[in-house]
């Protein structure tokens, strides 16, 4: 079973390149092994993943915003934990409670990441490309160089980073935390390759094409009897009998052998 992932961290779900250490090895290794199967874990930039995942030679990739334009590659379904997005800026910008209300902003945007059509609903973000391999520390110095104005960050993952430091409070980093800014709670979803081998799909009687598209309102729906509706299957009875929230629970006392490496992000690919 072969999940990609770019090559920076995303603590403590996964360590930075080389490492593949983290809650992702950790909870799909377990899926996999009920499944008969081992899990491979392929690092590359997130265009190449796409690509690969395009190809049908990457599996899933472990935690996907869904987007209209990844339909024509990925399947989504959840993952067995939560998640939520929330906006990170400098402490100057004013407390934003909902993006619409935000003043012009200058946001943070890796290579093949989901936000670029976020200035089609809000007109006054810009979009700020600068390159690949940024990860929560890195966007935090490019908010204080004021090199752009707002980044997009996983609650766990400003959890994690705030508990293995001196400070608990980001304002202490110099930058400032919108809790309410974007979307509430939710389920964190598998992104599966529709080309996979291990992959097939069929008509979803659920779908209801008058709401909005969304991982829980999707057409077609991951046959049951394939690998993937298998792995879907695994990952509900671990998130039922607690055993997601119990491994997830374990990669946030972790501490991991490296966070970052380069200081500033690689502007290739």
């Amino acid at each position: 079973l072969v999940m990609g992932y770019p090559e920076r961290s995303k603590l403590p779900y996964i360590d930075e390149m080389p490492v593949d250490e983290g809650i992702f090895k950790d909870l799909f290794s377990v899926a996999a092994r009920r499944l008969g199967l081992s899990l491979a874990i392929v690092r590359a930039p997130k265009k190449r993943i796409y690509a690969e995942m395009r190809a049908g030679r990457i599996d899933f990739y472990p935690h996907a915003s869904y987007s209209a334009d990844r339909t024509g590659f990925m399947h989504w379904f959840s993952n067995g934990l939560s998640t939520r997005e929330v906006c990170i800026t400098r402490p100057d910008v004013p407390l934003i409670t909902d993006l619409a209300d935000a003043p012009p902003l200058r946001l943070i945007q890796e290579s093949g990441g989901s936000k670029f059509d976020l200035p089609r609903m809000y007109p006054q973000l810009t979009i700020e490309p600068l390159g690949t391999r940024i990860d929560f520390e890195r966007a935090i110095k490019l908010l204080v160089r004021k090199r752009a104005d707002l980044y997009f960050a996983d609650m766990e993952v400003v959890d994690y980073y705030l508990r293995n430091r001196e400070t608990r409070v980001l304002a202490d980093v110099e930058v400032r935390i919108h809790p309410d800014c974007y979307e509430p709670v939710s389920s964190a979803d598998v992104g599966f390759a529709i080309h996979s081998p291990k992959f097939a799909r069929q008509p979803n009687p659920a779908y209801r094409p008058q709401l909005p598209p969304s991982p829980q309102n999707q057409p077609m729906q991951v046959s049951p009897d394939t690998i993937a509706g298998k792995l879907a299957k695994v990952l509900a009875e671990m998130k039922a009998s607690g055993e997601a929230e119990k491994i997830y629970e374990a990669g946030m006392q972790r501490r991991f052998s490296s966070s970052s490496v380069q200081s500033e992000p690689t502007q290739t690919d």
